[in-house]
């Protein structure tokens, strides 16, 4: 069993007089909380990383987008950016985040959509006396309460009806018409049996508005406002689905003790609880177009600039304001980069087996119609027949550290973020730098800006990444380094 305890102690900081600062962030907020894609690393760091650890003209990278905040905040600060992801969600939400809607002609599309859409979600959640469910509490097949709200304020909850349960049985057989089968793997530590596909994971009702909204988008002529509505969907598709689970809250009421049920959420992984919720699958795209909306809304002119990308694959790293993305794995991208033509790496890797991306991005990759090249990740995990394997992973990850030294400029910095409870992990982690000819300056630690079920609930886990400062061992110490290890969260 790999011995834990704190990071600091794992990584064996060198014994300079760098020493390891802390920063705590704000919560994730607007733009940059909109979608459900995991990892999402605080604003305010990545911010405070790319100002200090490079200069305007720069070229920045980052071969693990994930939700696309370096890049655009490279842009932001003047800095050349390019970066890569195997996951294509990730990629089309980095597209996104750099080409941002105009928010008049998103709320126009979200319009067309309604009118589309809507008349359908009240037949397909009709009550027998008119009014529309909302929340449908099943214990496995057993519908056992429903909810609906006369008014923002007040919930009705009532038993099923013959009604009820006959309607929601209309569309057990639904027939899929966009939606690509499944790849789904069997992996015990996210609940992946092998063969799921859509109908384990969502009712018939929530398949016809799935598709029907898909329809719509598909026929979106703005290119940035369809990609918005296709992430706006993938977005919302965990809470339409059967793995919203259900609390139940103990109280008083009265002095006599109850028991209340509210509506819990997606947790990452594919479970799927015996008691769990239905949710009115329009209602779910309708809150999240709600919180994109807000957030452009909320963005100034200058904070919403139209970032054109461009394919990694012909630009010009030379030429100023590029943000240039592709989806391919990070190694054979980095392999393509010009010798020591970086001057600062920004990037948070796969952490172990912690969050399998791809498979657990399958049903948005799916609902997208991508195919995403599962055995080129860089990855830790339990799936039996992905051979990713922690030996694999480290293999991998030296091969990236190794390209990475050949393409980072003599003065140039890597902020790595990681987070690992195992001693070995880190151990591992020092010689894969170390073995590449690169040094380790210091140690930052950054709250979580998110907390999630799974972070928070695993034994051991750290409540915190760590930003590990890498250089070059022949290049003095950079002062800007020291100062930042020094400084406090007030001035980030």
């Amino acid at each position: 069993m790999p011995q834990r305890h704190h990071v600091t102690d794992a990584l064996d900081a060198p014994r300079d007089p760098i020493e390891s600062a802390k920063i705590t962030p704000l919560s994730y907020r607007g733009l940059f909380a909109f979608h459900k894609y995991w990892g999402k690393k605080p604003i305010e760091l990545v911010s405070s990383l790319i100002t200090t650890l490079s200069e305007p003209g720069d070229l920045v990278i980052d071969p693990f987008l994930g939700s696309g905040a370096i890049a655009r905040e490279s842009h932001r600060l003047d800095r050349r950016f390019a970066g890569t992801d195997v996951n294509p969600v990730a990629v089309e939400l980095t597209r996104m985040t750099c080409e941002l809607p105009d928010p008049a002609i998103y709320n126009e599309a979200i319009a067309r959509l309604t009118t589309a859409i809507e008349p359908l979600a009240r037949e397909l959640y009709a009550l027998e006396d008119g009014g529309i469910g909302t929340h449908y509490l099943w214990d496995g097949d057993a519908l056992r309460t429903i909810w609906t709200y006369p008014n923002v304020r007040v919930r009705q909850e009532r038993p099923p009806t013959d009604f009820d349960r006959q309607l929601a049985s209309q569309t057990d057989e639904y027939q899929l018409r966009h939606l690509r089968a499944l790849r789904i793997e069997q992996n015990s530590r996210i609940n992946a049996v092998n063969g799921m596909q859509w109908n384990d994971f969502f009712s018939g009702r929530a398949l016809t508005i799935i598709e029907a909204i898909l329809d719509v988008i598909n026929a979106e002529g703005d290119v940035a406002v369809r990609r918005a509505l296709r992430l706006t969907l993938t977005s919302a598709m965990g809470q339409m689905s059967k793995m919203v689970f259900a609390l139940e809250k103990r109280g008083l009421v009265a002095g006599s003790p109850v028991k209340r049920v509210e509506v819990g959420s997606w947790a990452i992984g594919l479970w799927r609880p015996e008691t769990h919720f239905e949710v009115n699958a329009w209602n779910c795209f309708v809150v999240r177009s709600r919180k994109l909306s807000a957030a452009l809304k909320k963005m100034t002119p200058d904070e919403r600039e139209y970032v054109p990308t461009v394919d990694s694959r012909t630009v010009d790293y030379e030429r100023p304001g590029t943000v240039s993305i592709d989806t391919v794995d990070a190694l054979r991208w980095l392999e393509s980069l010009p010798d020591a033509s970086v001057s600062l790496v920004v990037t948070d890797p796969p952490h172990g087996d912690r969050i399998p991306y791809l498979e657990l991005s399958e049903l948005w990759n799916a609902a997208l119609d991508y195919e995403p090249e599962l055995g080129n990740e860089l990855i830790v995990s339990n799936a039996p027949g992905r051979t990713k394997s922690p030996t694999v992973y480290f293999e991998l990850l030296g091969r990236v550290f190794d390209t990475l030294k050949m393409k980072l400029s003599l003065s140039g910095h890597i902020a790595l973020m990681y987070n690992s409870t195992s001693t070995e992990d880190w151990a591992q982690m020092r010689g894969l730098i170390e073995n590449a000819g690169l040094r380790v300056d210091g140690l930052i630690s950054a709250d979580y800006s998110v907390r999630s079920l799974l972070q928070d609930n695993r034994a051991g886990a750290l409540k915190n990444d760590v930003v590990v400062l890498i250089s070059h061992p022949e290049h003095p110490v950079n002062p800007a380094v020291v100062r930042m290890m020094s400084d406090n969260s007030e001035t980030l």
